[in-house]
């Protein structure tokens, strides 16, 4: 999809529900639905073999992209961040573009593991760290 469309016009998405990233255990779902998080990853509908929801995180999405899809590590960052902002119309002062002086500071540190995974180290928003690994 990636070579027939172009890096500018994909996107990586994610609709992840709010238990991902989560260790593997019985969860309960806005709605109270219980689900079970297994531990390959799986989520399903508490005590039943049903698919409850996505819990891909878009850090694996990214590595994904990588790894499966042959992107290169600058194309897959402008594929989570630079070409949906601009499909939303956010813009660059909105911060989700580009880094420089004078705009709203949102980005994440990063780095791929010698396994081909992404490990998020820490996340800035409006310049403020709101997460940052241990």
């Amino acid at each position: 999809v990636i070579r027939a469309k172009g890096v500018e016009r994909s996107y990586l998405v994610s609709d992840a529900v709010s238990v991902a990233g989560q260790a593997p255990g019985r969860y309960r779902l806005f709605d109270d639905i219980e689900v079970e998080l297994r531990p390959e990853g799986r989520l399903e509908l508490a005590g039943t073999p049903l698919l409850a929801g996505a819990v891909t995180t878009l850090p694996t999405c990214l590595a994904n992209a990588v790894r499966y899809a042959d992107a290169s590590i600058p194309d897959a960052v402008r594929m989570v961040t630079l070409n949906p902002s601009r499909v939303l119309g956010l813009g660059e002062a909105a911060g989700h573009e580009r880094l420089t002086a004078g705009m709203t500071a949102n980005f994440t540190l990063f780095r791929l593991t010698a396994a081909g995974a992404v490990e998020v180290l820490a996340a800035i928003v409006a310049g403020e760290v709101v997460h940052q690994a241990l």
